[in-house]
């Protein structure tokens, strides 16, 4: 039966009448389905609407111009992963009759240069050109208005692209590691930039946000490391997680108004940012500023309320920050390593500096030691209720603090290693002081703990410089190593509501007052390089006794430093937890290099060759040679594949099928196209001219031919007459009118007439004679007249 169909479709097709044949038949619901067809280098399926879709192809050509049609049937798709991995691929053009290209098309086409889609498609699918690392040119043509999931990953030389205005999506990781893209405009109508659309597209240097974007996705442009300025439109509300971290270019940013949140890893990494606008910010998130080194002073607005886990950690270079009123968290790590970090807005008596006005002095207050007030400090408000986990840890230019009323704890490690810290001031609200808040604080000279703290956490104030601890009986407990160090400390009291000392609270402290001296029997434990171990204890007596035993070294994870790459060793360090010692090893290099292929086709004078390079340390080398090229003349070639087309006002092209023997000849590579007369109603010429390997000329035509009309209607205004009606076609010379008593038109009963006019009175009919009508219109160049398409068929009964 399928065959039978098909055999009858075809002699439809050459009767010229399909669709009047088979709704004679009332065959109108019938449809096509058959397995896959091999046409060429092609297999193929039936859709049920009578078109092809290319299921597979098969061949390996480097230049392929797929066809518009196949076996009489329109090809209107390319199926899913049609040319998958398609190695010999270089450039490929689709007709304009393709309306679908499915997923995953040209997936891995590594050699794949060129696409030129001159197709009625709506999406860029899938992955359809995942893995291209060749392809440096891309026509999308203005029917698209989606580019899907991962389109265009990995094209690693793609450095610009044309998007049309039709676009309106954008999907996750279209653009993800375009390694050398560098500049793209955003269509008009996107309302959102995806998560990692433009991940790891470390060459762009330009980008432009339409005002309709409303909302920038997680990792959008992650590592985008040339990306040195970018305009936010104020319609967006939101930006994901590290949507611009390790972009180590970017000098400034201005956020829009609306923004409330600044995510996860927002701007981490970004080492040369150096202006900060975040008007209407609420929260900061964690990581959202951390190392950036361009970054020395930033106001923070008043709408913060909170300021998370490492948020401006590492930021190395920050002098000065003012943090607002409403803010009621800092989190853990917040500051941690803003080594150049000063707070010099409150004098303290015990310091040896004294502010006045916002002036840091020296006591005589004839030296200016610091800058005015505004630069290099920091400034706590009294609505931060908790300092979290390593705050300011390495903010090693903190000279004093005076942490506000209403701090009620002081979380681990928050000041540690602020070797410049030589005075603090803890408020009355404070409870509890976190283990090694103040470790390794080296000047710190004097410590009131006020009356309230109940808790002093593990090695709390292992602070070398330490003379003077007052320490309040709200105290419960002192944690292992709470003071453990302290060399210069003079006395301290401990009151009798103490019911916990830790192991060594007091290790290692040279208590000189002894009339207020007390007895401690723990030891202290420091590494030296032998891998043994010194225990000081306090005796009842003047004298110290020094015990020596042996004791290996307790060291935290090795952690890398540095990477190992193909061209460099890394290296690991890992520091001992008691005595702070350092070691380093070396991690090896790697042997996996990370190579870019580049083709380089043959010439006249050189062989070709693909050149592999690679992008870390530079090695390179070179295979697959061709031969050198040798001219040929393509005057004899013959020509196909031109048909004629409808005037569009524009200038037309059509790319032919040219072939020297049994060759088929590469646009672009072989020959070169110009056109002659190829925009007007007439005769176009189309000139092909050898190029490469080939010399000569040949040429071939087509002709452009007149809009066509719309029949609008037909009528039999009086006996034996019929009027025929239709739109106006601006440039024509007339219409041409054919009626008759056949569906069919044949020749027999078929006349026809001309007109100038839009509508055609026909007299001396036949009464009571069914009519079909139908028209076209003409255009007369240089004596020769050219016909456009007929219009639809009408029939009348003519009275």
């Amino acid at each position: 039966m399928k065959k039978a169909l098909a055999l009858f479709t075809v002699l439809c097709l050459i009767w010229g009448s399909v669709t009047t044949l088979l709704d004679e038949m009332n065959t109108s619901d019938i449809t096509i389905k058959a397995s896959a067809e091999i046409y060429g280098n092609y297999e193929y399926i039936i859709l049920d609407d009578e078109t092809v879709e290319i299921s597979k192809y098969t061949g390996n050509d480097a230049e392929v111009i797929i066809p518009s049609e196949i076996d009489g049937y329109t090809v209107t798709s390319i199926g899913f992963e049609a040319f998958l991995d398609c190695k010999s691929l270089i450039s490929v053009k689709i007709p304009h009759e393709v309306v679908n290209i499915g997923q995953w098309t040209f997936c891995g086409c590594s050699n794949l240069v060129s696409v030129d889609i001159q197709g009625r498609i709506e999406t860029i699918s899938l992955s359809m050109f995942n893995g291209c690392i060749n392809l440096t040119n891309v026509t999308i043509p203005d029917s698209v208005i989606k580019i899907d999931e991962y389109a265009f990953a990995c094209c690693y030389s793609l450095k610009s692209i044309d998007l049309p205005e039709s676009i309106t999506s954008i999907g996750v990781s279209a653009f993800s590691d375009c390694k050398t893209l560098k500049s793209i405009i955003i269509p008009s109508d996107v309302t959102s930039i995806s998560d990692d659309t433009f991940y790891n597209c470390c060459s762009l240097e330009k980008i432009t946000i339409p005002s309709s974007v409303t909302s920038i996705g997680e990792c959008a442009f992650i590592n985008c490391k040339n990306l040195a300025n970018i305009t936010i439109p104020e319609s967006v509300t939101s930006i994901g997680k590290c949507a611009f971290q390790y972009c180590e270019n970017l000098k400034s940013i201005v956020l829009p108004s609306k923004i409330k949140n600044i995510e996860f890893g927002t701007f981490g990494g970004c080492t040369n940012l150096a202006n900060i606008n975040i008007s209407g910010v609420e929260n900061i998130d964690e990581w959202a500023f951390s190392s950036i080194e361009g970054i020395e002073c930033i106001t923070l607005p008043e709408s913060v309320i909170s300021i998370s886990d490492n948020a401006f950690a590492s930021c190395i270079n920050l002098k000065s920050i003012t943090i607002p009123s409403r803010a009621t968290n800092i989190g853990a790590r917040a500051f941690q390593g803003c080594k150049n970090l000063i707070e010099i807005n409150v004098a303290n008596t015990n310091s040896k500096y004294a502010s006045v006005n916002g002036v840091l002095y020296n006591k005589s207050k004839t030296e200016l030691i610091c800058c005015p007030e505004g630069q290099m400090k920091v400034t706590i408000p009294s609505s931060v209720t908790s300092i979290g986990y390593r705050a300011f840890s390495g903010c090693t230019n903190l000279d004093s603090i005076i942490i506000p009323n209403g701090v009620t704890s002081i979380g681990e490690y928050a000041f540690c290693c602020c070797t410049g810290l030589l005075t603090i001031e803890l408020p009355n609200s404070v409870t509890n002081i976190g283990d090694y808040a103040f470790i390794m604080c080296y000047n710190l000279l004097n410590l009131d703990i006020p009356d309230g703290v109940i808790n002093i956490g593990k090695g709390a104030f292992e602070c070398s410089s330490l003379m003077n601890v007052t320490i309040p009986s709200s105290i419960k407990s002192i944690g292992d190593y709470a003071f453990y160090g302290c060399i210069n400390l003079k006395c301290i009291e401990i009151h009798d509501n103490v019911t916990d000392i830790g192991d060594y609270a007091l290790g290692y402290t040279f208590i000189n007052d002894y009339e207020n001296r007390i007895k401690y029997d723990n030891f202290v434990i420091i590494c030296d390089e032998n891998s043994t171990a010194k225990e000081y204890a306090i005796d009842n007596e003047i004298e110290y006794d020094i015990i020596i035993k042996e004791h290996n070294h307790t060291y935290d994870n090795w952690t890398t430093t540095k990477s190992a790459t193909c061209a460099s060793e890394g290296t690991q360090t890992r520091k001992c937890l008691v005595c702070g010692k350092t070691e380093t090893k070396s991690i090896a290099k790697t042997t996996a290099h990370s190579y870019t292929a580049k083709v380089v086709p043959a010439t006249t004078t050189a062989q070709g060759y693909t050149l592999h390079t690679c992008s870390v340390c530079g090695d390179s080398y070179k295979d697959n040679y061709k031969a050198k090229l040798t001219r040929t003349s393509i005057a004899k070639a013959t020509v196909s594949g031109l048909s004629n087309k409808t005037y569009t006002g524009n200038a037309i092209k059509q790319t032919p099928v040219v072939k020297l023997g049994s060759k088929t000849l590469k646009s672009g590579t072989d020959y070169t196209l110009s056109y002659k007369s190829n925009k007007a109603v007439g005769t176009a010429t189309v000139t092909i001219t050898g190029k490469g390997a080939y010399t000569g000329t040949a040429k071939a035509t087509f002709k452009i031919t007149p809009k066509k009309t719309t029949l609008k209607s037909v009528t039999s205004p009086k006996t034996k007459q019929l009027k025929a009606t239709y739109s106006k076609v601006s440039g024509v010379t007339g219409y041409q009118i054919s009626y008759s008593t056949s569906s069919k038109f044949t020749k027999a009963t078929t006349k026809t007439t001309n007109s100038t006019a839009t509508s055609k009175t026909v007299s001396k009919l036949t009464k009571g004679k069914t009519y079909y009508v139908r028209v076209r219109t003409y255009k007369t160049v240089s004596g020769t007249k050219y016909y456009s398409g007929w219009s639809a068929v009408k029939k009348i009964k003519v009275k």
